[in-house]
């Protein structure tokens, strides 16, 4: 086993993963507030009100989630570019 040091994160790549990984977690997360938001209401407004919430409620949240994600992992990245040098970075054992 060797062991590798991480000198420098490419910070767009690193960023653009991250977002999408939270994205797709993100939208994962709201398939079960779907089922239970789509349960029958007594009043049919209500129902269908519900489900439209749920519905644009599967698409914002991975969308905030992205942008977030890619901001905060994208500072993140930069921090660790200035860091990384005086600390002497993150090592991983690679085969």
């Amino acid at each position: 086993m060797e062991l590798k040091t991480i000198k420098k994160i490419h910070v767009l790549p690193f960023a653009q993963v991250v977002g999408a990984v939270f994205a797709v977690l993100g939208f994962v997360a709201t398939i079960p507030l779907f089922f239970l938001m789509a349960v029958p209401d007594t009043s049919p407004a209500g129902r269908l009100g519900a489900v439209g919430g749920i519905i644009l409620t599967m698409i914002i949240y991975p969308a905030m989630l992205f942008v977030i994600s890619f901001i905060s992992s994208g500072i993140m990245a930069i921090v660790y570019n200035f860091i990384a040098p005086h600390v002497g970075g993150i090592k991983l054992e690679v085969e």
